[in-house]
């Protein structure tokens, strides 16, 4: 997708206020989890009830906060990203204003109308989900990591081995479903183009009875964009369990060790309580980034094929205006 980060510079200014945005709204929903452990740890074990209501009051705010700046960061996240796809889409039509008809031979005009669209739209739900999830995700774990460590450096361990194991994950799903999303690109081309023929050219083939035929051929092309479909939905199916399988591993390795910590006096019952909520925020917001980073491989398969439409040279260039 590097090739096409030009058409974001326009949106630079956007693009930092979703990042200051999303800054503040990570360290809000951080902070709220260090206000229950002080509720429980100073408030409730002593029964204060004026620090729990003052502490409460605090927490509702950020909580407040961290909702606007939630709000404010996916309404500017939809400004850049829908900006950028209108940017592209009109830089590929004023391309396509200068291909001759043999241009057009060589990509394919149900393809120019795929990558117009379909590919089109992957980038943009794409930037998007990367603004959203995979951009805080960075954020959170790192903030997370030195909150859950300055509570207990055992409890933070255990989410850093977490951590691991998650990105090993998303490297063995990135190798696995690349290939596979640009065949499912091809194959919506292929879609397109049998589709485009069969409707156009419908009087030639019941006038030939060629309609069983193409008919024949319409249906291959679906099934095997299904097939494709269906390997890459069988790689998630098997994933997404192992995923949240190892997210309740974490929380209740950290209920089991965090109870021992507790018996021997070296953690509070508070801290417990937050560094589970650390981990959930982190993990959530990995697991998040996991999802994402699956749309980047069929993200830059569009990309691409976006770019090999604005880097083709037209077949016939115009003479440069006489200016004299």
């Amino acid at each position: 997708m590097t090739r096409l980060f030009k058409f974001i510079i326009p949106y630079r200014k956007t693009l930092i206020l979703v990042v200051v945005l999303l800054f503040l709204q990570t360290l809000g929903t951080l902070y709220i989890p260090t206000l229950t452990a002080d509720i429980v740890n100073n408030g409730i074990v002593y029964g204060d009830i004026p620090y729990i209501i003052r502490t409460g009051g605090i927490m509702l705010l950020f909580a407040v906060l961290t909702g606007v700046f939630a709000i404010l960061g996916t309404w500017f996240s939809a400004i850049l990203s829908s900006g950028t796809g209108r940017d592209i889409r009109n830089a590929l039509f004023r391309k396509a204003q200068r291909f001759s008809i043999n241009d057009f031979n060589s990509i394919g005009t149900a393809s120019m109308i795929t990558r117009n669209t379909s590919d089109v739209n992957q980038i943009q739900q794409a930037l998007i989900m990367v603004l959203q999830m995979m951009l805080p995700a960075p954020i959170m774990a790192i903030a997370g990591l030195i909150l859950a460590f300055s509570k207990n450096a055992f409890m933070g361990g255990i989410i850093v081995v977490t951590m691991v194991i998650f990105m090993i994950l998303a490297v063995i799903i990135e190798r696995k479903t690349m290939p596979l999303f640009g065949l499912l690109q091809t194959g919506m081309d292929k879609i397109n183009r049998f589709m485009r023929e069969y409707i156009t050219g419908v009087r030639v083939i019941r006038a030939f009875n060629r309609t069983d035929f193409e008919r024949r051929r319409v249906n291959t092309s679906f099934e095997a964009y299904a097939q494709t479909a269906i390997r890459i939905n069988k790689i998630f199916a098997v994933a997404m369990p192992l995923v949240l399988m190892l997210l309740n591993l974490c929380t209740l390795a950290i209920i089991w060790f965090g109870g021992i910590q507790i018996g021997q006096g070296a953690m509070e019952i508070g801290d417990i309580m937050a560094v589970i909520e650390y981990a959930m925020l982190i993990l959530f917001y990995l697991v998040m980034a996991v999802m994402v980073f699956t749309m980047i491989p069929r993200a830059e398969a569009c990309a691409k094929r976006i770019s090999e439409v604005l880097e083709l040279d037209p077949e016939i260039a115009d003479a440069p205006a006489d200016l004299t």
